[in-house]
């Protein structure tokens, strides 16, 4: 039997870009734009980060109680300094990166085709047209450009979405 191939972890991201795409997670689930998240909003985004074990940090970040709730700064300096968090949440933020070539937290429309291409070479997947109208619905606004702000709350739209059908479809399956 041959020997598989290790795959190579990511290269981290600089710090800047981290602080950068670290915010702009916690913007895309501030669903109020108060500048605060509640206990269910961060749950909710380390869920959908790739966090199983949210429960667990919520009081490490700031959110001990049910009616608690955790500030940008507070956050994002708490956030930081969890390198286990940081690994296990990472997924988005390398895939944005793939598109965001001048590390601005903005990817246009030319740097996302680019990158899909590259990523499609790589599993030897072809770019069909309902990816194209995917990144053109991403890319809505003058500039042709997304943040990673707008990236991670269209997802979060998308996974909620699928979840509400999921829940729906079971539903109808018990009957």
């Amino acid at each position: 039997m041959g020997q598989r191939e290790s795959k190579k972890p990511p290269e981290p991201l600089p710090e800047d870009l981290l602080d950068l795409y670290v915010r702009s997670e916690f913007k895309a689930m501030d669903s109020d734009n108060d500048g605060k998240l509640t206990r269910q909003e961060v749950r909710n985004m380390l869920r959908f980060m790739g966090f199983k074990k949210s429960k667990h940090k919520l009081k490490y970040l700031g959110v001990p109680g049910r009616k608690s709730m955790v500030a940008l700064e507070d956050y994002v300096s708490a956030f930081k300094a969890d390198k286990v968090l940081i690994d296990k949440t990472d997924n988005f933020r390398q895939l944005f990166k793939l598109f965001d070539k001048n590390s601005d937290g903005w990817a246009d429309r030319r740097e996302i085709s680019d990158g899909l291409e590259e990523v499609c070479n790589t599993v030897e997947m072809f770019i069909d047209q309902a990816l194209q109208e995917t990144v053109d619905t991403m890319v809505t606004s003058a500039e042709s450009k997304i943040s990673y702000e707008n990236f991670l709350a269209l997802e979060f739209q998308i996974a909620h979405r699928l979840r509400e059908e999921d829940k729906k479809k079971s539903m109808f399956d018990e009957d």
